[in-house]
């Protein structure tokens, strides 16, 4: 709930803006930002970004262009703009709620189940879209056939379409509001959810990437699309891995005041490892993985030696037995010091500093069984923070190791 002070303090920003714009000595720019208009506009966006309910709907730039545009919106003379004008413009930006929904094309895929949960999106096919989307989308492939470069100019329209137009999408509902603070979120939660379909199938080159943001909206009660511009690239639907989604579901799934520490870091670090689809070079996709184990395992206890307890905190975590603990930690100690010297950028290596595709293949997939685990201590032991906790009811993930070493 937006508080009645800062509403009246929005209303009289706005009045301000308005008083502004009435005299004729006002510069009229607002290309420049250190117009007077332009910072009358930038302090009601200021006053309105104090509130975090509308952060969730709304970027800064959104309600620039919502006060940039008032006056033809409101279809008055600026002079005839009263002060109930202003607080039902101020409450209406206030009061609406994100009801949109993203639909984006995944290029490649094959065989996936109409429904498909990934995280908080669904998988749907073209054939099930909204008719007005569908219809939006083929006006959108038409025009872009129109603009086609001389590669694809010996294709019709309607083979253009079939190339391009994908069976597969990935929909989810979105809470923002604001143009802007759609296309941020949209983003940043499709390409989250995607990550679980990224790790479960273990993609590690540039497959399902957002490579420009072709986004495709629809709102449910105004029945109208929009769209700005992603072509995500493939994989095969396997049944086998749904237990490996479902998983990483849980976390996803859960209500912010309901995750735990460990939640909370698992969630983060998923979203890191996913980072290094976006990129080509071997050994940045290899510092991404490190840094997310790091982000995942280490607490501040762990400040000093920290491949050292890494490799240490992984061992235990996945290793089985004595042996496979200390061929774990002899290997992650490895590929800790080839993180070193990569970051550090000695100017002469050694060939056993130097980062492989194998190393990157050993770390991607410890990541990934470091997980798988951090969820199972979790459910079967109440395992929810990294270090420990004054708590009687939570175990810290440093307790249980140190009970392993001493048993």
């Amino acid at each position: 709930m937006v508080p009645k002070n800062m509403v009246k303090r929005i209303c009289e920003a706005v009045r301000d803006y308005l008083d502004l714009v009435l005299d004729k000595r006002t510069d009229r720019s607002l290309a420049l930002l250190d117009s007077p208009l332009r910072k009358s506009i930038k302090k009601i966006s200021d006053i309105f970004m104090e509130s975090d309910e509308i952060k969730v709907k709304y970027s800064s730039r959104d309600i620039e262009d919502s006060f940039m545009f008032m006056v033809m919106r409101l279809a008055k003379d600026v002079s005839d703009i009263n002060d109930k004008d202003v607080a039902n413009y101020v409450n209406k930006i206030i009061s609406s709620r994100g009801n949109t929904v993203c639909y984006v094309p995944l290029y490649g895929l094959e065989n996936f189940p109409e429904g498909y949960r990934i995280g908080n999106s669904k998988i749907t096919l073209f054939e099930n879209l909204p008719e007005e989307m569908k219809e939006h989308v083929d006006l959108h492939y038409t025009h872009e056939y129109e603009q086609r470069g001389e590669e694809e100019s010996q294709l019709n329209l309607e083979d253009y379409k079939k190339k391009h137009i994908s069976r597969h999408w990935i929909c989810r509902r979105l809470d923002g509001v604001g143009h802007y603070r759609l296309s941020e979120e949209a983003y940043k939660k499709v390409n989250d959810d995607l990550n679980i379909l990224r790790i479960a199938y273990k993609h590690n080159r540039e497959v399902i990437t957002l490579n420009h943001k072709d986004f495709f909206y629809f709102d449910p009660e105004t029945k109208l699309p929009s769209s700005s511009h992603v072509i995500i690239n493939t994989i095969l639907y396997l049944e086998s891995v749904d237990s490996e989604i479902e998983l990483l579901n849980s976390i996803f799934l859960k209500d912010e005041d309901q995750k735990s520490d460990i939640d909370h870091r698992i969630a983060n670090s998923l979203n890191l490892y996913g980072l290094m689809t976006t990129v080509t070079p071997i050994e940045i996709k290899f510092i991404l993985v490190m840094t997310a184990l790091e982000g995942l395992l280490l607490g501040n206890d762990d400040i000093n030696y920290l491949g050292k307890r890494l490799s240490e905190k992984i061992a235990f975590i996945i290793g089985k037995d004595r042996e496979s603990r200390m061929s774990i930690y002899d290997t992650m100690k490895e590929m800790y010091t080839k993180r070193s010297s990569f970051s550090h950028q000695k100017q002469k290596k050694k060939v056993k500093e130097m980062i492989t595709e194998s190393n990157f293949q050993y770390l991607s997939n410890t990541f990934m069984r470091v997980v798988r685990r951090m969820l199972e201590l979790q459910k079967e032991f109440n395992i929810t923070t990294i270090e420990e906790e004054d708590k009687a009811d939570t175990k810290s993930l440093n307790e249980y190791i140190k009970n392993l070493m001493f048993s």
